[in-house]
């Protein structure tokens, strides 16, 4: 996994974006009035998306409640909701498989609650994760990475607004935004 295969990635994705006449943009956030340094981080990537929509390089986006994490094998997990959610994380996975070299946020792994001493396969989810759509299809998860590359939310949206050589040339900046470990 090298910084090629991202710019490969980016290149094909910036074009992408460039080139459709629909581009939307599938924000899903762990919970909405979070903790203080969360909560302005979510504040700050929902104005850069408002800025996005307002200079026409998005569409339109839509914000999503999905928690922390999913228990696939449990009762609410086959309600409406729950069924929207899990074939989300299976949309942005599949991606992740089609796309060489990326590793996406999500875990797979067992959880013990604390109300029971019974184990649940649970997957854990990031704090912000970006589906982005150019003319309906996936093109990209964020955040993302190519393997010592990381594309975090932030710098993913900057380099969106500027159509620039791309997210990590961002991150390269003096004035280099938080990373993804910060959201």
């Amino acid at each position: 996994m090298t910084e090629t295969q991202y710019r490969n990635w980016w290149s094909e994705h910036r074009d992408g974006i460039e080139a459709s006449d629909d581009v939307r943009v599938d924000v899903f956030l762990r919970s909405l009035g979070a903790p203080t340094a969360t909560r302005s981080t979510q504040a700050a990537v929902l104005e850069q998306l408002d800025e996005l929509e307002e200079i026409g390089r998005i569409d339109r986006f839509t914000v999503q409640v999905w928690g922390d994490q999913i228990y696939p094998d449990e009762r609410c997990a086959q309600s409406p909701v729950g069924r929207f959610l899990q074939s989300k994380v299976m949309e942005f996975e599949q991606w992740g498989e089609r796309t060489h070299g990326v590793t996406l946020p999500f875990e797979s792994t067992v959880c013990k609650p604390f109300v029971t001493d019974r184990e649940y396969h649970c997957i854990k989810l990031p704090r912000i994760c970006l589906g982005v759509y150019a003319d309906g299809d996936l093109s990209g998860v964020v955040p993302c990475e190519f393997g010592p590359v990381n594309v975090p939310v932030r710098e993913y949206l900057t380099a969106v607004t500027e159509l620039s050589s791309g997210p990590l040339e961002v991150r390269e900046r003096p004035e280099s935004l938080p990373t993804a470990e910060s959201i």
